[in-house]
């Protein structure tokens, strides 16, 4: 190869283009079956003289793409036999930039799609090798990294506004809040505040924040920081806002101590506080105001990582060396938005990226043995609403009633497989926590008289839940077992077509194409609309939708997502409720915030998450069975309720001891 180096890399993608332009041009029928040529129609061919054409099948032959063999004397043709296809000379291209190192310029040719599936498919097994865990001597000074791939870019970083799943993930790896749940004790323990005390109708509550806990961008937080977080989430058009708004006056008491008063008690003030959205930010950077995503600052926490890239293709996390409370053990985490690689995953491995966290490639499982794994069921769900507010056609109850009869969730999870791992009874599954099944049945007892004829089994255990996941009431499926729905009877006067919003990606495609074949058959026709997933949660959207179709992300303290589902009027659940229960919602919910108990507040909340499902305008679809593949050398790993790991707690042993006796960790 002596003008195609690996370095130079804009001759061999110039040479490449040449390569593929004449490939076509010329259409050989097979490969090694030489083909007379002429330089004058080499030259026409490639829009150049005949001096490049000369230069141009050198490089090609001395690449091994082709077989050259120049007339000899003018006006004597020459041979000329094509070796390898152009997808083929880019995969190999591709092969190299990855031998090299250089795997941005490896995913260009991925991204381009000009290698075709087979040699894409190949190009990605050799992917494999570059995601994981990787260690770097850099200056005499060893870098661990984990690199990971996602199907979707990464989106804006910014507490006030993220709902998403992975962004939510994320937020808790780059952010600290005042106060943190621990799901396994069910109790609040310190964060940035290491005490707090209320007085005894909790309406008014002091903060002492742990002192010289610095930001990713300087200084240190100060209770002027976390005036400016809750302002910022007040007064903004953060989708929290309703959430913070009874919290009525700050005061500043010095740098480290600060009093919140609220209009009234409130015993879930922690739970708020100790939520993505409350994650403290600089001042100084982000104001008071959220009235736009904070998109053009960048990210700045407290966190135990901070963002040292992000773009369309990475996120790339730098371990945070100030952090106030222990530096991580890893060193870097990269995420690589590789779409590509997931349209070449099986329909049984469809999944979102939160589902291949530490699979770092969708192959892995097929290669790698005397790796670990662990699975759970997701704690929140995939969802649908009925738009019963409006004066639209699902205002109708017996219409919302026909529809959720029509849909039978077991064959959903028989027919599209993949992770979908259990059918959901409720936003939350209060598996999550330790609230015992009592508050289910409670829930049940409370709806009994509420049940008409129309209705089926009060209840039902869900295949593979949780005894606390019960399906709470729905109306009965109209049809026997094994059978379609009745049609709709006004299909038969006025076709009915009802618009459904929702995102691509975490399975929507094939959630809503299934549910689109399941309403035609019940005489329904659905008109399916993708649209930005930022876009969802405006009223405009909501308003116009018919339906929606969501996840329920559920973090480490469930009654935090309950809260922002049933205590936020702007929510696509409480927008899409009906009308009287809209005016009852603030009367029925009001006196959960006075209750001193966490399992009587979540009784309650489950009662009027029942009376949703009841009025058929709440869907709880099914949940994700998620995992995590990994090395056995990897420690630390444990799926969160996110589904994701903390990667602050991972770490990598250069060997595993088989006879190992006594561990000891911290």
């Amino acid at each position: 190869m002596s003008i195609i180096h690996i370095h130079s890399g804009g001759s061999v993608m110039k040479l490449l283009e040449h390569y593929e332009a004449l490939y076509g041009k010329l259409a050989p029928e097979r490969l090694h079956i030489s083909i007379p040529v002429t330089a004058d129609q080499l030259a026409g061919l490639l829009c150049c003289t005949q001096r490049n054409v000369k230069l141009l099948m050198r490089g090609m032959s001395e690449a091994g793409w082709i077989a050259w063999q120049p007339g000899l004397g003018r006006g004597n043709g020459s041979q000329l036999a094509f070796l390898m296809t152009p997808q083929q000379v880019l995969a190999l291209q591709a092969h190299r930039y990855l031998d090299a190192g250089r795997e941005a310029e490896a995913l260009a040719l991925i991204k381009s799609g000009r290698l075709g599936r087979e040699e894409t498919e190949k190009v990605m097994l050799h992917l494999a090798g570059s995601f994981g865990y990787r260690v770097e001597n850099v200056s005499e000074r060893r870098i661990e990294t984990l690199r990971v791939p996602s199907y979707r870019s990464v989106g804006m970083l910014d507490p006030a506004f993220v709902t998403r799943r992975t962004e939510l993930h994320l937020i808790r790896q780059l952010f600290d809040t005042l106060v943190e749940f621990d799901r396994r004790q069910q109790r609040f323990v310190p964060a940035l505040a290491h005490h707090w005390e209320h007085s005894r109708n909790a309406d008014k509550w002091i903060f002492y924040l742990h002192k010289h806990a610095p930001f990713h961008s300087g200084g240190w937080v100060t209770s002027a920081d976390v005036e400016a977080t809750i302002l910022r989430l007040q007064s903004g058009a953060s989708p929290y806002r309703a959430l913070f708004a009874h919290i009525r006056n700050i005061s500043l008491i010095h740098d480290y101590e600060l009093e919140l008063e609220l209009d009234a008690e409130d015993r879930r003030l922690l739970s708020r506080l100790a939520s993505t959205a409350a994650s403290i930010v600089p001042g100084r950077l982000y104001g008071r105001s959220a009235a736009v995503p904070g998109s053009d600052v960048p990210p700045s926490g407290t966190g135990p990582f901070r963002v040292v890239r992000h773009d369309e293709h990475h996120l790339v996390l730098g371990a945070f060396n100030e952090y106030y409370s222990r530096r991580p053990q890893l060193d870097r985490v990269e995420l690589w938005c590789l779409p590509a690689l997931y349209e070449n995953m099986a329909a049984e491995a469809e999944l979102e990226q939160h589902n291949v966290n530490l699979q770092h490639y969708p192959y892995a499982s097929r290669q790698e043995r005397g790796w670990r794994e662990q699975r759970q069921i997701d704690h929140g769900c995939k969802y649908m609403t009925l738009n019963a507010s409006n004066c639209g056609p699902l205002a109708s109850l017996k219409l919302r009633r026909h529809i959720a009869g029509a849909l039978d969730l077991r064959r959903l999870l028989l027919e599209l497989g993949g992770n979908r791992g259990a059918e959901a009874g409720s936003l939350v599954s209060y598996a999550s926590g330790k609230a015992p099944a009592s508050a289910a049945k409670d829930c049940l007892s409370a709806l009994a008289p509420l049940v008409s004829a129309d209705f089926g089994p009060a209840m039902t255990a869900v295949g593979g839940a949780s005894p606390d996941d019960v399906r709470l009431p729905v109306p009965a499926k109209p049809q026997s077992a094994g059978r379609r729905p009745e049609t709709w009877p006004g299909a038969m006067e006025e076709p009915l077509t009802l618009r459904m919003y929702t995102y691509k990606g975490a399975g929507n495609e094939r959630d809503a194409a299934w549910l689109k074949n399941e309403l035609a058959a019940a005489g329904i026709g659905l008109d399916i609309h993708f649209i930005p997933y930022e876009e969802l949660y405006l009223p405009e959207t909501m308003d116009k939708a018919d339906m929606l179709l969501l996840e329920q992300p559920v973090d480490e303290d469930a009654e935090w997502a309950l809260m922002a589902q049933f205590d936020n009027p702007g929510s696509a659940v409480c927008r899409h409720a009906p009308a009287d229960l809209r005016a009852r919602r603030r009367s029925s919910l009001s006196a959960i915030g006075t209750n001193a108990s966490r399992q009587e507040r979540m009784d309650a909340y489950r009662h009027w998450e029942a009376e949703l499902i009841q009025a058929c305008s709440l869907l709880p679809l099914y949940r994700w069975q998620q995992f995590i593949h990994y090395p056995q050398e990897l420690n630390g790993a444990a799926i969160s309720s996110l589904g994701w790991v903390d990667y602050k707690r991972l770490w990598f042993a250069s060997r595993v001891l088989e006879d190992a006796g006594e561990v000891q960790s911290n």
